[in-house]
């Protein structure tokens, strides 16, 4: 008690990171000691004081600690200022946070009045303890110590200590699947028909992929072919309420982007560089890119290119919508750009992918009213909140000499079809550091995603994808979307023609085609001639 300085201790971490085997090693350690200890559960205890024997909640949470620690009895209700106590133990409550949730599953914040009768009791009893100056201590656990306890439980002698566990590093997570792996028969795709491969190199293989993932993930994971299909499946817990792929696998769960040769090439070396930093950019001293802007039409591709780099990357990608997080009710969108970032660094290394990216950040005016961009609008709130945790993100330097991905921390890549529409503030060195724009494909481009869309459709001999990538498309250009849209329509033209069609010909291409074309607005510029990125 002298050590944590309070009378509570909350243990706090994602789902499935330890907390409740830490609670058991910990019973286990006491009882080994002879330390008087008593281990429940929230809902336990929910559950009891529902009792007609006990009156009041105060009464059964008083009762049933009597049963494990005798001396507290004559302590309940004679507590003086001079009060002094030889009653000494350990209370361990797992999932304590459900002893502060109203019957709706809200957690109740504000005054003692606001809080459930259990969760007073129990923060009633713990100021008694203090005032008697007694060594009994309760350790709880939870999810989120900032969501999930309110605070005025967290106040000094109450639960005054928190611990957090946090996901587990490279090193953490070798150590927890080489006890995991240790005597199962695995061995590697290459050496199937060879020697095993030992628990510890598996481990090692396995850890740099798994940023993100928990004690609990694991045990849901087995031999190398099935861990590497399993990996893919497994959404990390902390990753888990976000749009997320794991490292290697794209979020469509196949590598589907073609053409931009130029763009790809230059986008990959500012992830590569981010995550796998060089010798020569130490001896340099170059920093890494904080974050990168795709600027471009809707439907080129931005989105999926990201997801595909994020995979040649091996690192996790999570993809958020940039309008979902906003919120109507006050604060709670900046919380959620907060718990996003803090979420994302745990899970590194991370591309962390802003779609729609100007809806939240577009620039900020005066008089806008409280709900647009003026200075006290939600949307400068969240402006505000996001140039926070950029400049968290600025910070971060990794040098050539780190051996870890956990080390690699998050790469903001953001894109949107406004470019003009964002806040000054934002699209400059030391948050958005480069902008790259993604314009309409050049012939060479519509050929190589044409390749990529018809590679598994049977087509007839007189398709020529060279022809058809040169065919006109009036006065407009066409996107990445639209060419998949062609290929689509074409396969159904063959369909409508005749219901056993078992390939595609040229003409349902050319029909589709034309119809795109026509479908087109006219608005759209022209074709570009030469592929050539714009990196401003």
């Amino acid at each position: 008690m002298e050590q944590i300085g309070s009378h509570g201790l909350l243990i706090s971490g994602v789902s499935g990171v330890g907390k409740s085997l830490a609670l058991v090693a910990l019973h286990r350690e006491l009882v080994r000691q002879k330390i008087g200890t008593w281990r429940t559960d929230g809902m336990s205890l929910v559950m009891g004081a529902e009792s007609p024997a006990f009156p009041t909640a105060y009464e059964y949470l008083t009762h049933a600690l009597e049963q494990h620690f005798p001396e507290l009895g004559s302590l309940i209700g004679h507590v003086t200022d001079q009060t002094s106590s030889t009653c000494a133990g350990v209370v361990l409550v797992d999932d304590l946070d459900v002893l502060f949730q109203s019957a709706d599953g809200q957690t109740a914040d504000g005054s003692n009045t606001l809080i459930p009768q259990l969760g007073s009791a129990l923060l009633r009893l713990l100021d008694e303890l203090s005032s008697c100056n007694s060594r009994l201590v309760v350790i709880g656990t939870t999810v989120s110590a900032d969501a999930n306890v309110p605070l005025v439980a967290k106040r000094t002698g109450r639960f005054g200590k928190i611990l957090d566990l946090v996901v587990p590093t490279e090193q953490s997570r070798r150590d927890i699947l080489r006890r995991h792996l240790v005597g199962l028969p695995l061995r590697s795709e290459e050496e199937e028909a060879s020697t095993e491969k030992s628990a510890a190199s598996l481990a090692s293989r396995l850890a740099a992929l798994t940023g993100g993932y928990v004690a609990k993930d694991f045990v849901r994971i087995f031999g190398w072919t099935d861990l590497l299909q399993a990996q893919q499946q497994v959404k990390p817990s902390q990753l888990r309420e976000l749009n997320v792929a794991s490292p290697g696998a794209p979020a469509d769960g196949k590598l589907a982007f073609a053409g931009y040769a130029a763009v790809q090439k230059q986008l990959f070396e500012f992830v590569s560089w981010k995550f796998h930093p060089t010798a020569a950019m130490s001896r340099l001293g170059i920093s890494n890119a904080s974050g990168i802007l795709l600027s471009g039409p809707s439907g080129c591709g931005k989105t999926l290119l990201v997801q595909t780099l994020a995979a040649q990357a091996k690192v996790n990608f999570v993809s958020v919508k940039s309008s979902e997080l906003l919120s109507k009710f006050f604060g709670d969108s900046e919380k959620a750009v907060r718990q996003l970032f803090a979420r994302a660094r745990a899970a590194s290394p991370c591309l962390l992918f802003f779609d729609e990216f100007d809806s939240i950040a577009h620039k900020r005016s005066f008089g806008a009213g409280d709900g647009g961009s003026s200075g006290g609008g939600v949307y400068a709130r969240v402006l505000s909140t996001f140039l926070n945790e950029m400049d968290g993100v600025g910070s971060q330097r990794v040098t050539a000499s780190s051996t870890s991905h956990s080390q690699g921390g998050i790469l903001v890549v953001a894109a949107t079809n406004r470019k003009n529409a964002l806040d000054a503030a934002l699209v400059r060195p030391g948050r958005i550091d480069k902008t790259i724009e993604i314009g309409y494909p050049t012939q060479e481009d519509v050929q190589d995603i044409l390749l990529l869309y018809t590679r598994k459709m049977p087509l007839a001999d007189d398709v020529n994808i060279q022809d058809l990538a040169a065919r006109p498309r009036g006065s407009c250009s066409f996107t990445g979307a639209d060419i998949a849209a062609v290929c689509k329509e074409a396969a159904f033209r063959a369909l409508r023609e005749d219901i056993e069609a078992k390939i595609v010909r040229s003409r349902h291409f050319e029909a589709a085609w034309d119809q795109r074309a026509a479908a087109t607005p006219t608005y759209m510029t022209p074709l570009r001639t030469k592929q050539n990125p714009t990196d401003v």
